[in-house]
């Protein structure tokens, strides 16, 4: 027996049975592998499933449905968005494959947003890869399961968690979810690269390539090559003078974002409509506190809002803000601290991977959450590359602490991953239930308008929705909201004006926009609409004053010549109205109400 049993330890020893275990572990890796990129495909479909038909919303309309840059490729340069020309070539691609069609929208960000989540998978099975980690696998076999797991539930809860709605169901923000897929494609690429033993110069140039890309769709990319640099002095070993000439190319990539960006550029990427830009320092105090609603957001997604009413703090002397700060720091210093012991215990080598998450969050989210102010203190979709750094340390710590904990309470190791599968449906059905808000264009500003009532924007969105479907009792009610906000609104008063009209009270709606006028005289739609409400009140002389100045701020106001034609019919005046008619027919040849009314003076001369 003693000699039986010899044989077959020397069996296994040689070189062939010892391939052939490998291979079958190989195999067995493959299949969970593909079953993991599967099932990270699957859930992202389901849980967008039904935001094929969501409609345009709020920064849509300016970026794409009336934007004539994306009607032609070779308009793109133009655009005041240039500095995101890859983003705005998609949007091309787009209007010219579907016109202004959002099904076709919608599939290319769900698209996106999936190959981003497979992409997280396979770059932590790359990080298991490298020489660190090889290592110390070694040395621990309890943990020669965990890589499969960590970038499965990484995958997992980044293709379904509630906050990426805002980067993938709202249309325009692909800027954010595009150039991420592109940071990503790059970094795997550039891992690919460095575990090959020879290298691949395809693989090398496509990773600077995927950077190029990226650079050229948002302005956060920037980060890359220090996420880069981070990585290769955390995971791989070598000639540091080489390593670094290797990284240069990646370096010079970051020129693309300031040499991109024209002074017009920045002020439209800072400012959000008429929101005031907070100064650089007010902007820094104020992030330290919105950092701190990111992470409450990532760890539990309520009250989620596409337009916050955040306040803009103005001292480091407050208590939001320096204890903020100094939460934040304690964070930072965990995973500095976790990096330390990674390098000290070969059991806890997988707290590299989370150190660096930690920071991977911090890095990627500096360029619009620092000293550079934007209007909008706080959005979601900026959490969208930086959550990625988030979900794979919060995964790679727990599987850690459950390795640690399962030798003294073993039954901890078997409800690990149930634990974790029920968080991520938990996950996948916020997000269903979120994108079920961001199906109407009602609801959505509904929901928003009970999150943030005291802000005004939300009641202006949601009064126009309104005012389009003929609703005019809640759309004056929301303009209402709004002028209480901010009194001097024009456009608010126009609004409720507009209300009025609908509603044929002509005395009370020329009120408003005389308020309108009063706060923005240069206001050119405020002018045709008290011309209107004028006409409409028999007062035609006032009507025609004001038909004209909306005139001469704006020529080509084809509505207006229409409104002054119909003043001048009812004064008999028919020369001076045709010639009207004509001008907003040449303005707009399809206008069938200018049409008609010259039919109606032809038969009135008959």
């Amino acid at each position: 027996m003693a000699k039986k049993k010899m044989k077959k330890k020397a069996a296994l020893a040689e070189p062939g049975a010892t391939q052939l275990v490998w291979k079958v572990i190989g195999f067995v890796q493959a299949r969970r592998i593909a079953f993991s990129l599967l099932l990270i495909a699957l859930l992202g479909i389901l849980v967008y499933a039904k935001t094929f038909r969501a409609p345009f919303e709020f920064d849509d309309i300016f970026t794409i449905v009336n934007n004539p840059e994306i009607t032609s490729f070779s308009n793109l340069l133009d655009g005041p968005y240039n500095s995101r020309i890859v983003g705005l070539l998609s949007f091309a691609l787009n209007y010219r494959l579907n016109g202004l069609n959002v099904w076709g929208y919608h599939v290319f960000n769900l698209t996106v947003h999936i190959s981003s989540a497979l992409l997280v998978f396979w770059f932590v099975i790359l990080a298991f890869r490298t020489p660190f980690f090889q290592k110390d696998l070694m040395e621990a076999p309890r943990y020669k399961s965990g890589p499969v797991i960590i970038a499965l539930f990484s995958g997992l809860l980044f293709v379904v968690h509630p906050i990426q709605t805002q980067a993938v169901t709202y249309t325009v923000q692909r800027f954010a979810s595009l150039a991420t897929l592109f940071y990503l494609l790059s970094l795997v690429l550039y891992v690919s690269w460095r575990l090959k033993e020879k290298g691949s110069v395809l693989l090398y140039l496509g990773a600077i390539a995927a950077a190029i890309l990226a650079m050229s769709t948002k302005e956060m990319t920037v980060t890359l090559p220090v996420i880069i640099l981070l990585f290769e002095g955390a995971f791989f070993a070598g000639n540091i003078k080489r390593r670094l000439i290797n990284l240069l190319p990646f370096f010079l990539t970051m020129l693309i974002v300031p040499l991109g960006l024209k002074a017009s550029n920045v002020a439209m990427l800072s400012a959000e409509g008429d929101t005031p830009i907070p100064a650089p320092g007010d902007y820094l105090f104020t992030e330290f506190r919105v950092i701190v609603t990111y992470l409450r957001l990532l760890l539990f997604p309520a009250g989620q809002n596409l337009d916050y009413d955040y306040p803009v703090y103005h001292s480091f002397t407050d208590p939001n803000v320096f204890l903020s700060l100094f939460f934040l720091l304690a964070i930072a210093g965990t995973g500095i601290f976790i990096f330390h012991l990674s390098r000290e215990k070969s059991d806890l080598a997988f707290l590299r991977l989370a150190a660096f998450g930690i920071f991977w969050f911090f890095i990627t989210l500096s360029v619009e959450s620092s000293v550079i102010p934007i209007a909008d203190v706080i959005f979601e979709h900026r959490l969208y590359l930086p959550s990625i750094g988030f979900i794979i340390a919060v995964v790679t710590g727990g599987y850690v602490a459950t390795a640690a904990i399962e030798t003294k309470i073993p039954w901890i190791g078997k409800a690990a991953i149930p634990v974790l599968s029920i968080v991520v449906l938990m996950m996948a059905g916020a997000t269903y239930a979120r994108n079920s808000v961001w199906g109407d264009e009602v609801t959505l500003w509904s929901d928003v308008v009970k999150k943030s009532p005291a802000k005004d924007r939300p009641h202006f969105n949601l009064g126009t929705l309104y005012l389009q479907r003929g609703d005019t009792s809640r759309a004056a009610k929301e303009f209402e909201a709004d002028i209480n906000i901010r009194p001097d609104y024009a456009a608010a008063h126009l609004g409720l004006g507009d209300s009025y009209l609908l509603a044929r009270d002509y005395t009370r709606a020329a009120a408003e926009f005389l308020l309108a006028v009063r706060y923005d005289p240069d206001l050119a739609r405020a002018h045709n609409h008290l011309g209107l409400a004028y006409l409409n009140n028999s007062e035609t002389s006032k009507a025609i004053a004001e038909f004209e100045r909306a005139i001469s701020l704006n020529p080509d106001y084809a509505e207006a010549h229409l409104y002054l034609g119909a003043a001048y019919m009812t004064l008999r005046d028919n020369n001076r109205a045709y010639a009207e008619f004509e001008e907003a027919l040449r303005i707009n040849p399809d206008f069938q109400e200018a049409k008609d009314n010259i039919r109606r003076l032809q038969s009135r001369g008959s």
